[in-house]
């Protein structure tokens, strides 16, 4: 990587390809296209293109495969994706002050809980205005989130408020999940699929269930 002299600002897209190192491309080709999908999702969200990413993985694993559905990392590319744009915005902003809510980044159950929490403050309408606010949305582990079958439609009118927003305002929106397409698709609900889906497009899913789970390496 280049030396920087103290006076010469980072590149934004420099510091966003340098916040991936910790991910191994080499480890599968799906680890390659992955990394790939993300890093590219990353630089449209700090230039402003609002765009869907979904990686997702069966957790059945692949028949006759080595894909384990876990430990292929996609909450350390969601991480690394939040690091840097975290960090480009903060070079993008004059005087590089952190302006007010410049991201989101949470797992799914965090969602969930907090929105629970909020109804005994009476601040749910406080809580999701950060949402509305952020620069990005990244959302980590959908389907983990214990919701109980009588709940299933309260916990899709949640999502409906992040999803409605993120598609209508255009705003860069990343989901990782260990459910397949379908599965996701039914636990969200239609209204929620169809706009998680046009934010995407086909090309924005991206399966990394054949990557290897990297927490089973020999030590």
């Amino acid at each position: 990587m280049p030396t920087l002299s103290p006076l010469q600002p980072a590149s934004p897209y420099l510091v966003i390809d340098s916040a991936f190192t910790a991910f191994n491309p080499a480890i599968h080709r799906a680890a390659s296209a992955a990394l790939a999908a993300v890093k590219q999702w990353t630089k449209d969200a700090y230039s402003g293109d609002g765009r869907g990413l979904v990686l997702w993985a069966n957790v059945q694993g692949i028949p006759g495969g080595v894909g384990w559905g876990y430990g292929n990392g996609k909450t350390l590319l969601a991480r690394c994706a939040a690091n840097a744009l975290y960090a480009t915005l903060t070079i993008s902003t004059p005087g590089g002050e952190i302006p007010d809510r410049t991201g989101v980044f949470l797992t799914t159950e965090q969602f969930k809980d907090a929105i629970m929490q909020s109804y005994d403050s009476h601040s749910t309408s406080d809580y999701l205005r950060q949402f509305r606010q952020a620069r990005f949305v990244i959302m980590d582990d959908f389907g983990v989130e214990h919701v109980r079958p009588d709940s299933l439609g309260w916990w899709q009118e949640q999502l409906y408020k992040l999803t409605n927003y993120a598609y209508d305002a255009h705003q860069p929106f990343l989901l990782t999940s260990n459910m397949t397409p379908d599965e996701m698709q039914a636990r969200m609900g239609g209204k929620n699929w169809s706009r998680l889906f046009g934010m995407c497009q086909e090309r924005g899913f991206i399966n990394v269930s054949e990557i290897p789970d990297q927490r089973r390496k020999p030590r």
